[in-house]
């Protein structure tokens, strides 16, 4: 009988156990670490970040953060309920004058019971009418996708010009379907007033033309209107669907009298011609060096609610007349009631450290309260119909970007979205080549009715290195998602800092690129971010667009010229589809869309500086 051998267990054999648990226990570690982290796109790919707590986040403590990201939309507010707002005017102070009146006026002398409802019912009318299609400023699209071929196909060009050095197209075009009782009026192509669902598209362009397309062909529906003046900003159409488009002067020019000046254009598209002009030079403006009008103004109760970059907020009846039998459209502006402003640290010349007068991004509103955030960083809520000042924040930087307005009838108010351009930590303006450093993007959620912050999302920028034709930092106004991406605020950046991280997962510095952030509406945190290293970064605002099943889609436009589409309608980061369309020059207007139909235009700036051909441009998603 054989006998069994004693098994021995040799040292080599332990120290491979140890190292395989080892193994296996870093292996669930990570797995954890990244299953618990920020989703990242770089370049197109999916990179999952290494685990490390986020320095730059603030977010209100009393705020819980959800499980899952994606929720289902607010339900409205009541539309018949009154709301109060008050809050703190923390150092604005503000006047209010009549024409051009000495007296200063204790609140509106005009009567006046503007009310804005919610989005959906500041027109009727099919398209985007004004900048964000409505007094929420929430949607640069009309109309639902059908996606089967996943691509972003380029149907027809059309070259445009500049004046002096001012080039291409910085506004977003307006797309409207006409009314057929109003298009049978309008100053087309005859070919065009029986063309069953005829959509024009509207685009000022910088050379001074304002151009008409048909929607789908790219065909002229009828000859450019030349204003001899750059248009920089996104014209207003009244609500009403009447043929008659308010369009401002973006670069001042001298007058008769040597001061630099700008108007406002009321323009007749039933004689193709402009009918009235505004404003032009106020000495009521504090600021006495740049008079121009880049906001898209809103129009309700036949009064005109139109900011200026002076620092101005004038308000006027239209008393507008349309008669489709005759043909024609008539306007007899009332008296310029104005609203001006002043905080410490506001300067008239636009010293350098010093806050800017003035508004470039466009008035938002709710029922009779009117937001809107200016050069010098601050937000304010006014009451339209008094122009009293309910309340004013202090953003810390220059704003561009329009106030975006969220419903939330569960907690019975409405919640404001902000983004600024760089900041320094310290809160003070950043302006270009005061410093090579890193400064702060930030976002906000703000409290409609009180004034009071929810949330604060820092994402570090670059200050005063490179181009220093437009600050770093967030210039396009931000997307509230519905359907599949309910919940998420999609912003984007330019010259913004990409996180290095070293090999132990250490954050060790900064990459300047572009980013777009996905960022949960209850908590600000980061859901999901695409990152594009070596890129100017996206000045754009962020087109969003939905099919009938509420998936989301994602038009990311590059200051290069880059066009690109993304597929956003899961928690994670977005998936790059189709070819990256090349523009050919920098973009930084914000496209529209209706339905499949994407309209945008380019500035003609090269990566290098110098000029090219700036065009429009219309592109399908298919």
């Amino acid at each position: 009988m054989a006998r069994r051998r004693r098994r021995m267990f040799q040292p080599k054999f332990f120290l491979f156990l140890i190292a395989t648990l080892l193994l296996i226990a870093g292996i669930v570690v990570m797995v954890i670490a990244i299953s618990n982290k920020i989703t990242s796109c770089e370049n197109e790919s999916s990179l999952a970040a290494p685990s490390t707590a986020d320095p730059l986040a603030t977010v209100n403590p009393l705020a819980s953060p959800t499980e899952n990201p994606i929720a289902s939309t607010p339900p409205p507010l009541s539309s018949t309920s009154t709301y109060t707002v008050s809050g703190s005017n923390n150092g604005v102070s503000y006047e209010i004058r009549r024409n051009n009146e000495s007296k200063e006026l204790s609140s509106n002398p005009n009567s006046s019971s503007i009310s804005f409802g919610s989005p959906d019912s500041y027109t009727n009318v099919k398209g985007l009418i004004t900048f964000g299609s409505n007094n929420y400023r929430n949607s640069f699209a009309y109309g639902t996708v059908t996606v089967t071929m996943q691509e972003l196909a380029q149907k027809w060009v059309k070259p445009v010009g500049g004046i002096d050095q001012t080039y291409g197209v910085n506004g977003q075009p307006l797309i409207v379907q006409w009314d057929d009782e109003v298009k049978k009026t309008l100053g087309i192509s005859d070919l065009y007033k029986t063309m069953e669902g005829f959509t024009e598209v509207i685009y000022p362009c910088a050379d001074g033309n304002i151009y008409f397309f048909e929607l789908e062909s790219g065909a002229a529906t009828r000859n450019p209107i030349n204003l001899g003046v750059s248009l920089l900003g996104t014209p207003t159409l009244d609500p009403n669907g009447y043929p008659i488009l308010y369009v401002g002067q973006g670069v001042p020019v001298k007058n008769e009298r040597g001061n630099y000046t700008a108007m406002v254009y009321a323009v007749d598209l039933i004689q193709n011609k402009s009918v009235h002009e505004f404003i032009g030079k106020d000495y009521f403006a504090y600021r006495d060096n740049w008079t121009a009008f880049s906001s898209s103004p809103l129009i309700s109760d036949d009064t005109l609610i139109l900011p200026g970059e002076a620092g101005v907020i004038y308000f006027i009846k239209l008393n507008t007349s349309f008669d489709a039998t005759a043909n024609t459209i008539t306007i007899n502006p009332g008296d310029r009631i104005k609203y001006r402003y002043t905080a410490s640290g506001y300067s008239a010349t636009d010293n350098v450290g010093s806050r800017w007068y003035g508004f470039q991004g466009s008035v938002s509103a709710f029922r009779n309260y009117l937001y809107i955030a200016d050069n010098g960083g601050y937000l304010q809520c006014i009451d339209v119909n008094t122009l009293k000042l309910q309340f004013a924040l202090d953003l810390g930087g220059d704003t561009d970007a329009t106030v975006v307005i969220e419903e939330d009838g569960n907690d019975g108010t409405i919640y404001l979205y902000t983004v600024n351009q760089t900041t320094t930590k310290s809160g003070d303006i950043a302006f270009e080549g005061d410093t090579n450093s890193w400064g702060y993007s930030i976002v906000r959620k703000i409290n409609g009715l009180t004034g009071s912050v929810v949330w604060v999302r820092e994402q570090p920028c670059l200050v005063g290195v490179g181009d220093t034709s437009l600050k770093s930092g967030a210039k396009g106004t931000p997307h509230i998602g519905h359907g599949e991406i309910a919940n998420l605020l999609i912003c984007s950046f330019y010259r913004s800092g990409i996180p290095d991280y070293d090999d132990s997962g250490s954050l060790k510095g900064y990459s300047q690129g572009g980013t777009i952030l996905a960022l949960n509406c209850d908590t600000g945190e980061i859901v999901w971010r695409l990152d594009q290293r070596d890129s100017a970064g996206f000045a754009a605002s962020p087109l969003v667009l939905y099919n009938s099943d509420g998936n989301a889609f994602m038009v990311a436009c590059e200051r290069t010229g880059q066009v690109k589409l993304f597929d956003i309608s899961s928690s994670t980061c977005g998936v790059a589809l189709g070819r990256t369309l090349d523009l050919g020059s920098g973009i930084e207007s914000t496209p529209a869309a209706f339905n499949n139909f994407i309209v945008l235009g380019t500035t003609g700036r090269l990566a290098d500086g110098s000029l090219g051909q700036a065009n429009i441009f219309g592109i399908k998603l298919g």
